[in-house]
């Protein structure tokens, strides 16, 4: 015990710091209170005067270090004259480096291990920092490369829309839509409001001239019981296209319209629109003001008054004085109809050699061209190469090659082909359906496509009941079939159709010309065969009361057939045979009527006689016709 006590006072002495005087722990006769009372002073008093100097003399004797001890006593001796004389004293407090030292020779162990830890600290905290520097610097570099990634995107898109714009302005439509699906898969969160703006405004002007293209194309397409139809529906159209895009037409002045409608992209479609509206419909009101400051030459400005006040005169001899050159398409296609065939290719002719592109121009021509031109298979394909996925374009094209005007370039087999694709466009053109089954029924190439042409016939009647070619194409296959009931049921269906429809007065025309020769071609063969067939009450009704109106189609030469034919149905009806006998009170009247027809037909034959006995006697098989 006394070995342990020993090293530990001497370890006390080596190691631990004496307290300083000032704050000595004193007891005993020592006490602060009994040496405060020897120096005739009070303990805080005589603390404050050992603070300092004195405390630094003291602990400067009682150093453990040697080397910063006093020297000799005299060295004591003189540092303390120099505090009684106010002089610097040698001694100084310990520095915290010299206490640190002193601190790290007492805890050795415990400063290593205290330092092994604050390197460890320090090197997760360095780590941690270092990691969070680089997170931000790879963060950093992320957002740098995206913004450059955004920049290049937004560039492409402007880029993109520039070319949309052009494409729009140049009329190009299939070009400014790939173009805009282009765009839209370009445009990402990044895109700035501004060109996502840009973007929805370019997409609202292309979908404007695609909508006032298809009001113009749907005027001439398909019949009046599609979907589609002609200038009934542009007028209820219009209104709603240029309200939609801010064209208040009768509600805003007529200079604030035509001020919107030029600072636009599509400024061009926008007028040619409200021109081709105007003919749509002239009184609309506010419309003829803003067409007037659109367009303001002289001449055309009265042909406008003159068209809204119906004066055919005044707009005949106008008409004349327009020079197509200075036309835009639309008002071309406006003047295109009702002027005159002459006039109207004229004007559109003319119009065209400016604007090469014009699509609704081309086919508007074509269309003009359809009964009369040779050079319509021309403007056919002029229409298709502009528009390929346009039916119309397509039946038009088809049309000029099956009418042959030029027979260099007629093709009827190519027309079949067109024909399809017209359908395949618009499966619903019902005229399209229509045209096709004739052409296959009437194929000189294969002798008729007969099983197609009724399927194409079929389908032209259930979507237009006044499919005049393909209640034809179904009437002309029964006939053939010698189906005669159900081929009187079409003939009479084909009866009901006197008036050209004006949806389309040059293919009315056409199909009514096929309608007349067919009516014609067919009757002789129905009345016939409805009379061998026990029908000749239904023979007798198909003449109507009329003698047979067989035009150029009298057969063999034989003479009086269109009396002879209906007067023999009558008599058989008149006397009550076959299986459609009619009421015995109907029977006087038709009776009559084949005397009066058999009569007739015995006039014709004396005729024939007279004028001509070998062609008479021939008629009336006494001897063979003299060729």
């Amino acid at each position: 015990m006394g070995s342990a006590a020993s090293h530990e006072m001497l370890r006390l002495i080596k190691e631990e710091e004496s307290p300083r005087s000032s704050a000595a722990r004193l007891s005993g006769s020592w006490s602060l209170p009994n040496l405060a009372a020897l120096r005739q002073s009070g303990p805080v008093k005589l603390t404050k005067l050992v603070r300092g100097e004195l405390d630094w003399i003291v602990m400067k004797c009682l150093e453990k270090d040697r080397s910063r001890r006093y020297d000799t006593a005299t060295g004591l001796a003189r540092d303390v004259e120099r505090y009684l004389a106010d002089e610097v004293v040698e001694a100084r407090p310990p520095s915290a480096g010299y206490r640190l030292r002193k601190f790290i020779r007492r805890n050795k162990g415990r400063v290593v291990a205290a330092g092994v830890l604050s390197a460890m600290l320090f090197l997760v905290v360095g780590l941690v920092i270092y990691g969070a520097w680089w997170a931000e610097r790879q963060s950093a570099e992320r957002r740098h490369e995206k913004a450059l990634i955004a920049a290049r995107n937004n560039d492409r898109v402007d880029a993109t829309l520039d070319r949309i714009s052009a494409a729009l302005k140049a009329g190009r439509l299939e070009e400014a839509e790939t173009l805009l699906d282009q765009a839209s898969q370009q445009i990402d969160e990044q895109t700035p409001v501004k060109l996502r703006e840009r973007h929805e405004k370019i997409a609202k002007d292309w979908r404007t001239v695609r909508d006032l293209e298809d009001i113009f194309e749907e005027r001439w397409m398909v019949s009046p019981s599609d979907t589609r139809m002609d200038n009934e529906r542009a007028k209820r159209r219009y209104p709603a296209l240029f309200q939609g895009y801010g064209l208040a037409m009768g509600r805003e002045p007529a200079a604030q319209i035509v001020e919107t409608v030029k600072r636009s992209l599509i400024s061009e479609a926008l007028s040619s629109g409200l021109t081709e509206w105007f003919f749509v419909k002239p009184d609309y009101q506010g419309l003829l003001a803003v067409v007037d400051l659109l367009d303001s030459d002289p001449t055309r400005t009265a042909l406008r008054r003159a068209i809204t006040r119906s004066e055919s005169d005044r707009i005949a001899e106008l008409s004349k004085k327009i020079v197509g050159s200075q036309l835009s398409p639309s008002y071309a296609i406006g003047l295109g109809f009702g002027l005159g065939r002459k006039e109207e290719l004229r004007i559109l002719k003319v119009a065209w050699k400016n604007h090469p592109n014009s699509f609704p121009l081309a086919l508007t021509i074509a269309i003009k061209s359809t009964m009369f031109e040779r050079d319509v298979i021309h403007w056919g394909r002029i229409a298709v190469a502009l528009r390929p996925n346009n039916p119309l374009a397509r039946y038009y094209y088809a049309v000029a090659l099956s009418l042959g005007r030029d027979p260099k370039e007629a093709d009827p087999a190519n027309a079949i082909d067109e024909f399809y694709e017209a359908i395949r466009l618009a499966p619903r053109f019902a005229r399209a359906h229509g045209r096709l089954a004739y052409e296959l029924h009437y194929d000189r190439k294969t002798n008729g496509r007969k099983r197609e042409a009724m399927i194409a016939a079929r389908k032209a009647i259930d979507l237009d009941e006044q499919s005049i070619l393909g209640h034809l194409v179904v009437c002309s296959q029964l006939v053939e079939d010698k189906n005669y009931v159900e081929a009187a049921s079409q003939y009479r269906q084909l009866a009901k159709f006197n008036s050209i429809r004006g949806d389309d007065e040059l293919n009315s025309a056409y199909e009514h010309g096929l309608l007349s020769g067919f009516k014609s071609y067919a009757i002789e063969p129905l009345v016939t065969g409805l009379t061998a067939a026990g029908r000749p009450f239904e023979a007798y009704r198909l003449a109507n009361g009329k003698p047979l109106n067989l035009g150029m189609f009298q057969v063999g030469g034989v003479v009086g057939r269109e009396y002879y034919l209906p007067a023999r149905a009558a008599a058989l009806a008149g006397t009550g045979q076959g299986l459609d006998a009619p009421p015995p009170a109907a029977r006087p009247a038709i009776r009559k009527h084949a005397l009066d027809w058999l009569n007739a037909n015995l006039d014709i034959y004396k005729k024939e006689v007279v004028a001509l006995p070998v062609l008479g006697a021939s008629a009336v098989g006494i001897v063979d016709p003299v060729v």
